[in-house]
C-alpha cells in the first residue's frame, strides 16, 4: 500500500516509511468505520532485503507504545551454557534484533 512501485528490488527507507504510515492510517479509518474503539497495539517490520523499516504503534489515545529496541553486531557467541550475547568481531553489522516492550 502506497509503495511507487511494488514490484521494485529496492526501496528507499523513507518510502518504505510512507507506505507504512498510509498502511496504519488506512486501519484505522476501517476501526472508525466499523466503530472499533478497542486499542490497536501493532508492530510492523518491513524489508526489501536490504533497508528495513520497524514501527510499533498503539491507537490509544491515553496510552504510549512500547519502545523498540535493537541490537546489532557480527555473530552470536554463547558465553555460558545456553547464554548468548552478540558481539560486534569488527565494524561491521551483519545481524540486527529488534524487540519491542515497556520498560
Amino acid at each position: 500500500m502506497g509503495l511507487s512501485n511494488p514490484k521494485a528490488n529496492s526501496f528507499e527507507h523513507q518510502e518504505l516509511k510512507e507506505a507504512m504510515l498510509k498502511t496504519i492510517a488506512q486501519l484505522n479509518a476501517w476501526a472508525e468505520e466499523y466503530d472499533i474503539t478497542e486499542p490497536s497495539l501493532l508492530n510492523f517490520a518491513v524489508t526489501d532485503g536490504e533497508t528495513v523499516v520497524c514501527i510499533r504503534y498503539t491507537s490509544s489515545k491515553t496510552e504510549e507504545a512500547a519502545s523498540l529496541y535493537f541490537s546489532s553486531g557480527t555473530r552470536f557467541e554463547c558465553y555460558r551454557p545456553g547464554h548468548y550475547r552478540m558481539v560486534k568481531a569488527d565494524r561491521r553489522e551483519d545481524i540486527v534484533v529488534v524487540a519491542s516492550g515497556k520498560v
